[in-house]
């Protein structure tokens, strides 16, 4: 016997396909060691990242080859969602330290729906680096510029007590243990307001919504007394225009700091910036580390 399924219900799968199909959303972006094994088409899978890397180690590891520590590579990515029927390709952009700069692509996202670029310094052995990606609506030809990333390279490692960024982003954390561990539940660039109401991620609880940064734990850049030689302050951006400023801050002890995001109002609907700046303790000298930005949507 042969089943008949309601025309209603065909078009009603295929009409759910084609918006899943049509919109995308970046989940992650950033730069660092991949692992490349079995499954590297379906899972992305991250050894490390950072946003200052020692290019001579990294040469001299194997990392531009993908064999540091076996099966690792130097690699910036993408993640968006993972697509059913294959819609949508990007392409990037590498801003060299010179200034100079080169496109790519444009390349099928894996099947888990992520992309990575290998990365090798080359000549340039030191400076700072611009990664720009970019999506295509193979149906429309549609280009949407989605995020970048960026990073330094040095030949060397800097002195023990300097300071390294190893993580900056915005999205959801888990504050469980909000002072010894710092738990990433997801980070993206674009979020909804009402689903992160609906979700209940913005009434301060364990699970929440906000920005944080990473970088090595206190006890690698204290002085001779003890004390940290490094603090953090934060500068907040509104949709407005209206600034707001943190800190200087200390890091907490395994060198990390989170901050909840109040996003609730409606004055919170548009693009917001998030800058990152190491201080100097004693003499008070301000670096800018980290520059972020995000959307709040209704």
């Amino acid at each position: 016997m042969v089943r008949k399924i309601p025309l209603a219900l065909v078009f009603l799968v295929a009409f759910e396909a084609f918006a899943q199909a049509q919109s995308w959303q970046l989940k992650d972006m950033g730069v660092g060691l991949v692992i490349e094994d079995a499954e590297y088409d379906t899972v992305l899978k991250i050894a490390e990242r950072g946003a200052v890397w020692d290019a001579k180690e990294l040469y001299e590891k194997g990392a531009f080859a993908g064999k540091y520590k076996g099966n690792q590579r130097f690699a910036a990515w993408i993640q968006g969602p993972v697509q059913d029927v294959a819609l949508w390709d990007y392409a990037y952009t590498i801003t060299y330290p010179d200034g100079k700069t080169a496109s790519f692509g444009r390349y099928g996202f894996y099947r888990g729906g992520h992309g990575t670029v290998s990365l090798s310094t080359g000549s340039y052995t030191e400076g700072k680096w611009k990664i720009e990606f970019t999506i295509w609506n193979r149906k429309t030809n549609e280009a949407r510029s989605v995020g970048s990333v960026e990073f330094s390279t040095t030949w060397g490692r800097p002195q023990a007590d300097s300071w390294q960024l190893l993580d900056a982003g915005v999205g959801l954390f888990d504050q469980t243990n909000y002072d010894t561990e710092l738990v990433i539940l997801e980070r993206g660039t674009r979020w909804s307001q009402k689903w992160l109401y609906e979700q209940g991620y913005l009434a301060n609880r364990s699970k929440t919504f906000g920005t944080w940064i990473k970088g090595p734990p206190i006890a690698t850049f204290t002085d001779a007394s003890g004390n940290p030689r490094w603090l953090y302050a934060v500068t907040l951006t509104a949709p407005n225009g209206a600034v707001q400023e943190f800190g200087p801050s200390y890091f907490y002890a395994p060198g990390f700091a989170a901050m909840v995001l109040n996003v609730a109002s409606g004055a919170a609907l548009g693009h917001w910036r998030i800058d990152y700046y190491l201080v100097r303790r004693g003499s008070g000298e301000k670096t800018a580390v980290s520059s972020l930005s995000f959307t709040i949507t209704e």
